[in-house]
């Protein structure tokens, strides 16, 4: 199919590929229609000075001639996972192993008391790519691991390990050893903290192009001090200014990372939301055949109100204990059982949280349900499938991917009217629900008339269903490989693939 990048004015630039399913666009909201789009905010790479970007330029044009080896940075990858960037991170690395068949060093983080234990991935399903003596994956890239121990564990920001990684790969001749025996031609890393660690690989960051994937944009965190903030946004600008491509989640991210600054040098920004798993997606198709034998009818009954969030306060997770605790004789009545999934990143702050709902629920009879971080997709469906209403009260997240999680097992999302979720690129409109969480008369009166209203929940959540089912890691393959290739054109445009 031919399609086309589109921008102002009377400029076209021819584009061809092949989309299985596709993402909705928020500014033309066509009911008959559905879209994938990157968007690109692009200032011309040619005008490119720094060592590090003439080296970028010259190595794009040798790319599409050699196969690539990438280098993958981020604080968390291996087991054990705290968090989603683990998850979207191991889900990159397999759709590039798999799809783009190219081979991966992972240089990650790992707990410091753990430091003797075995490298395992297995909670995401890579750990045959990784130890595959039999060449059973012949046919697809291979994975290997540097993983360095660090004190602090279960943090990604300021207050991580990141100094600690940056200044142990400066010394580290294992490091050093690894990564010139894999011989990589690009890099990826996550968050500002790999930019960091990328630029203390000395041998190598002037040598390969660094892409800069914002998993997080932890400047635009909504509970920050100024100082903390300025903090972060140099942080976040100096990765930006020395990568040869900023690689969003969102539309959101996007207003963060591009259009809060004014540059004096060039960028390329790229927005590609995260696909849904291809476990969740064979766990939707697996539920579908089971639904189809029973004539059409669910098995469980759902009766669950979840949030999963890390339990701490960035991700306001109080603001959904609040509303279930104020709401909890109707709750009860109605045999309705809030449950709350997420690390406890922050142990007061956690504490603090089930002290709460112990005082309104009956914990020991399950009115409530308080679980960790799960890892399993089939835990999770277990949950979804009987979730009637997902409540993700954080007023900013880059994506929010449990959002397109649930809504693949038709559990319909409830988000704060003026929060700033990455998802809704994805779920917009009549797929969600919307309501102020701040006013405790507004959201209580709401979340009834939603809970008393099971047609409307069950036709938003099949509407969701749809949609988070569409875009899958195949189709998101096909745009990283225009990353890999340095195709991205090279225009001062805000370009839309459409199909």
């Amino acid at each position: 199919m031919q399609n086309s990048l589109q921008c102002g004015g009377d400029f076209e630039f021819p584009f061809s590929l092949n989309d299985e399913k596709v993402q909705q666009d928020n500014i033309e909201r066509k009911e008959t229609k559905t879209y994938i789009h990157i968007y690109v905010c692009i200032y011309t790479m040619a005008q490119l000075v720094s060592p590090t970007n003439d080296c970028n330029n010259n190595n794009t044009n040798n790319n599409n001639n050699k196969k690539q080896r990438v280098l993958f940075i981020g604080i968390e990858f291996i087991d054990p996972n705290f968090s989603g960037n683990g998850v979207y991170s191991r889900t990159i690395v397999k759709s590039l192993l798999i799809w783009n068949k190219v081979d991966v060093h992972i240089l990650c983080g790992r707990p410091s008391e753990e430091k003797d234990h075995e490298i395992s991935i297995s909670s995401h399903d890579l750990q045959p790519f990784y130890n595959d003596n039999n060449n059973v994956n012949k046919d697809n890239g291979k994975l290997s691991i540097t993983a360095i121990p660090l004190q602090i564990w279960k943090k990604l920001g300021r207050y991580s390990s990141w100094e600690e990684f940056s200044n142990n790969v400066k010394t580290n001749n294992n490091v050093k050893n690894d990564l010139e025996a894999f011989k990589p031609t690009v890099a990826f890393g996550v968050d500002w903290t790999s930019y960091q660690i990328f630029n203390n690989l000395n041998y190598l960051k002037n040598a390969i192009p660094f892409n800069y994937f914002v998993f997080r944009t932890f400047s635009a965190e909504k509970t920050l001090t100024t100082e903390e903030r300025e903090w972060y946004n140099h942080k976040e600008l100096e990765a930006q200014m020395n990568s040869t491509s900023c690689i969003v989640l969102s539309k959101v991210d996007r207003q963060w990372n591009v259009d809060k600054y004014r540059f004096d040098k060039p960028l390329k920004c790229l927005i590609l939301n995260p696909p849904l798993r291809q476990d969740f997606l064979q766990l939707y198709n697996n539920k579908k055949q089971a639904i189809e034998k029973n004539d059409g009818k669910e098995e469980v009954i759902r009766n669950y109100i979840t949030c999963c969030s890390r339990l701490e306060p960035s991700k306001c997770p109080d603001r959904f204990v609040d509303l279930v605790c104020c709401n909890n004789i109707f709750l009860k009545e109605h045999n309705i059982v809030p449950v709350l999934i997420g690390s406890k990143t922050d142990p007061i702050y956690s504490n603090k949280l089930l002290l709460q709902l112990q005082q309104h629920f009956n914990m020991e009879t399950k009115e409530c349900l308080v679980i960790g971080f799960i890892k399993d997709p089939m835990e999770l469906q277990q949950i979804w499938e009987r979730t009637i209403l997902n409540i993700h009260p954080a007023m900013y997240d880059s994506y929010a991917m449990t959002i397109v999680e649930a809504a693949a097992f038709a559990a319909p999302t409830l988000l704060d009217t003026n929060a700033s979720i990455g998802a809704e690129d994805l779920l917009y409109g009549d797929a969600r629900f919307h309501v102020n969480m701040s006013n405790e008369l507004e959201s209580s009166k709401y979340l009834k008339e939603l809970l008393s209203n099971r047609n409307l929940l069950m036709e938003t959540g099949l509407k969701a269903q749809q949609i988070a089912i569409g875009w899958n890691d195949k189709a998101h393959a096909e745009k990283m490989q225009i990353i890999l290739n340095g195709q991205v054109p090279s225009m001062k445009f805000i370009f839309t693939l459409q199909e």
